[in-house]
């Protein structure tokens, strides 16, 4: 009776624990997605999970139990006829997009998640008695929460963990340690706050995470240069959803002739429309050869575009003589490899390529204060040129450059609550709410299913250039001023050293990366906004600030300098005590394996008989031949498996074996030396035959030599 009971009593707390760790699945999944249930989901998993449960126990019933499951799923699909592709491609787009589980019926979706987690859950905890899988399966799903879209519920963490403790502790072996399931319990509960400090960095962010995003950091710049030899690509205009992490990469070095008084921005990736998590490049090929038809200018197509970006530069060159003398020229060298764009100056003029350490090309240009375009001093024609083409570039820019993407209706809704009239205005209230957000160039990841800008601006609140950059773009164009997403390189006025030929000389590294916006002026052109905290001061929104900004830049040029110059030895101090921390692990992950296998080696010569000759089946195993020991002329076996055993100590070893395991009596003192000796002989014999990658499994993993 007693037996009848606890087999019971066993049956009843495995399929219980089982549905905790589903319940706790489908809970999270509720508190990531929402989405509304029927009430018959319940049981229907309730009903499936224990027959899935009851096969579990009988493994020749495995396969049969996934053609019933099969044929359920394809019973449902069927049942929806024409709405289930529409349903399906509801689930997955909610699953990776931005779109929400509010508005469907989730029932169907929540009986099959159910299903194939009971199914793994049974199959690994169960059927395969093999808890450490079920531990990495839910390690992997709490792991997998914030890419989903959010962090696991309380109450989810519990019923999981409740699962994970009962299936190991019902259905593992009873000589198993009873610290695992502690330890197991920590383990996972690690990996489910690392979830949720992600999560809610804001909340949650503290130095134990800092220091799994230095580890990680240490991997990422590892891996690039295994792979590729370039710095942080700010090529592409996709929006970094994850944490930045710099190297110092050498990546453009710049020649000015004259020592600067603004920051030099140098523009290489411009971005048009938001795509929704990356900006598509601004494209304006097939405007500006229209526009040279327009203008009679057919065999000059090609060039229409380098004219436009010129006129600035050149109206101002012709319209005022006393400002000619301050005209500058800028030498730019680029130096990774690979890359897309070439980066050019604001307000310049292209002049020729040249040499100085490598192959270079020189621009002429104006710093922004130096911009005072006087109309009623140029001539006739270059005024009707220059008019012409503002005006139909500036035509196309309202067109193209205050489109919006679909959704981001907090940000859009902060935006319109605005009664600003000037750029100006437009401008500081941008600043002042993306002052409120923090800079940090580990913000965490932001969830696949969520907008990027959008995460950043009302969810995690940190981050870094990208996401300034993005935000403060799209806050424009919702306030009416017409936008556009940049990348390239900026270096402060103060970095640069004179050189003993009178150049002025910085080289920028991928630290010097930057993006930010820039807005279109009457009369100027693109401008750039900076709007990003802590990088310095921003340029000019209107002529009414040029004043104030040469004063902010050239107090702040010494500030940028000494924060530049301290946040590179931070980060290079950083990146070292990294790589220690790197090699201490490697170290003690070293040592523990040599340390385990002289424990286990110590062991061995204390073992029984019978449990070295359990060793040496499985050394015999590796080596190809796999064997129980109760064979019939088990001894031949042996003696043409490994070759320095003989007929009569394999026979022997079989009589001191069998005896031990079942004759009931205990092996003297010489039998088990003899059985020492043969077990050493033999596994050094088959070591000596097997592949490297053998030779370390048996040598650091079976620990049997």
């Amino acid at each position: 009776m007693t037996d009848v009971t606890e087999k019971y009593t066993r049956h009843f707390c495995g399929f219980i624990f089982m549905m905790l760790g589903t319940a706790g699945v489908l809970g999270a999944l509720r508190d990531i997605f929402g989405g509304s249930t029927g009430l018959f989901v319940v049981p229907v998993i309730i009903v499936l999970s224990y027959i899935i449960f009851l096969s579990a126990q009988r493994p020749r019933f495995f396969i049969l139990q996934l053609i019933i499951m099969c044929a359920g799923i394809y019973a449902a699909i069927h049942s929806k006829g024409a709405d289930a592709e529409k349903y399906a491609e509801n689930i997955i787009y909610c699953m990776t997009s931005l779109k929400s589980f509010e508005a469907y019926d989730v029932s169907f979706f929540m009986i099959l998640t159910g299903i194939v987690w009971a199914e793994l859950c049974s199959f690994f905890a169960v059927t395969l008695r093999k808890s450490g899988l079920y531990f990495l399966l839910i390690t992997a799903f709490a792991l997998l929460c914030p890419y989903m879209g959010g962090g696991a519920g309380l109450h989810g963490i519990v019923l999981m963990l409740a699962s994970y403790i009962g299936l190991h502790i019902l259905y593992m072996p009873s000589k198993m340690p009873k610290t695992v399931p502690l330890i197991a319990f920590s383990l996972v509960m690690l990996c489910f706050s690392l979830s949720l400090s992600y999560y809610a960095a804001d909340k949650l962010h503290n130095k134990i995470y800092d220091k799994a995003d230095d580890v990680e950091g240490v991997v990422h710049r590892l891996v690039n240069d295994l792979i590729y030899s370039r710095g942080s690509d700010y090529d592409s205009g996709r929006v970094n959803s994850g944490n930045n992490y710099q190297r110092g990469t050498d990546a453009v070095e710049i020649w000015l002739s004259d020592k600067p008084t603004e920051p030099v921005y140098l523009k290489g990736f411009e971005g048009g429309d938001y795509t929704g998590n990356a900006w598509a490049e601004a494209n304006e090929g097939d405007f500006f050869n229209k526009l040279s038809y327009e203008m009679g200018w057919n065999r000059w197509g090609n060039y229409m575009s380098a004219m436009y970006k010129e006129i600035y530069y050149n109206a101002n060159n012709s319209s005022n003589p006393q400002i000619l003398r301050k005209a500058r020229t800028i030498t730019i060298n680029p130096l990774l490899p690979n890359v897309k764009n070439r980066y050019y100056p604001y307000m310049g003029r292209w002049e020729h390529i040249t040499r100085k350490e490598n192959i270079a090309y020189v621009y002429s240009y104006y710093e922004l204060k130096d911009m005072d375009i006087r109309k009623d001093m140029l001539d006739m024609q270059s005024l009707r040129r220059f008019n012409y083409l503002q005006d139909s570039y500036e035509q196309y820019v309202y067109e193209h450059y205050l489109t919006l993407p679909s959704g981001m209706e907090k940000l859009k809704e902060l935006c319109a609550e605005q009664e600003l009239e000037s750029v100006d205005d437009k401008t500081r209230f941008i600043q002042s709410v993306l002052s409120q957000r923090t800079y940090s160039l580990r913000p965490g990841m932001a969830p696949l299913n969520r907008d990027i800008v959008d995460h950043f601006m009302f969810e995690s609140r940190r981050g870094y250039c990208v996401h300034f950059a993005s935000a403060a773009v799209l806050m424009y164009r919702m306030l009416g001023v017409p936008a556009r997403y940049v990348t390239g390189y900026r270096a402060n006025a103060g970095l640069f050293r004179e050189l003993d030929d009178g150049d002025y000389y910085f080289k920028a590294t991928d630290r010097d990366a930057h993006a930010w916006a820039e807005i279109y002026q009457k009369d100027k052109g693109w401008i750039p906004v900076e709007v990003t905290p802590g990088i310095g001061s921003a340029s000019t929104a209107g002529e009414e600030n040029t004043a104030e900004y040469t004063s902010l830049t050239e107090q702040s040029t010494q500030a940028d300098e000494e924060e530049t110059d301290n946040s590179i030895e931070i980060s290079d101090t950083s990146e070292n005590k990294n790589m220690l921390y790197v090699f201490a692990a490697l170290a003690v992950l070293i040592a523990a394996v040599i340390i385990r296998r002289k424990i286990k080696l110590i062991k061995i010569n204390d073992c029984k008989s019978a449990e070295l000759f359990g060793a040496m089946l499985d050394a015999v195993a590796i080596n190809g031949e796999k064997y129980t020991g109760i064979e019939k002329g088990i001894e031949d076996k042996l003696t043409g498996s490994i070759s320095v055993m003989n007929k009569d100590e394999a026979k022997r070893l079989k009589d001191i074996v069998y005896g031990e395991a079942y004759g009931g009596r205990r092996a003297d003192e010489d039998e088990r030396e003899f059985v020492l000796k043969l077990y050493k002989k033999s596994v050094k014999c088959i070591y000596s035959q097997v592949n490297i990658f053998k030779r370390l499994y048996m040598r650091y993993i079976k620990c049997l030599c």
